[in-house]
């Protein structure tokens, strides 16, 4: 199975971070996977028939900033109907990551 790699961008508002968690799991699931980066960016691999709901909370020097607001991402349900080429996936992806792009903005409120 093909999976798209998702990306997540921060701005930050205020102190500079040092680093941020991006907590990320499965709708249906219970548990929480946690990625810490020092970066402004990570890429999450993730299944394509899956629902997700993703996480960004910054810390800096100040202490630990304001989360964002969960953000749900949709299954790709069409995927396997339109084929799994390079072609499909990248355009896939380049969606998942322009939606994220939009969506996803922590905010320090330090």
């Amino acid at each position: 199975m093909n999976t798209p790699i998702f990306g997540v961008f921060a701005r930050t508002a205020g102190d500079p971070f040092l680093y941020l968690q991006v907590l990320y799991r499965w709708n249906r699931q219970s548990s929480t996977s946690v990625i810490e980066t020092n970066k402004t960016s990570v890429e999450l691999s993730l299944p394509f028939d899956e629902d997700y709901i993703i996480e960004i909370k910054p810390f800096s020097d100040g202490g630990d900033g304001s989360s964002s607001e969960q953000i749900r991402i949709p299954k790709i349900s069409n995927f396997y109907a339109r084929g799994s080429g390079a072609s499909t996936s990248n355009a896939c992806t380049l969606s998942a990551i322009s939606t994220l792009m939009i969506s996803l903005t922590a905010r320090s409120s330090l």
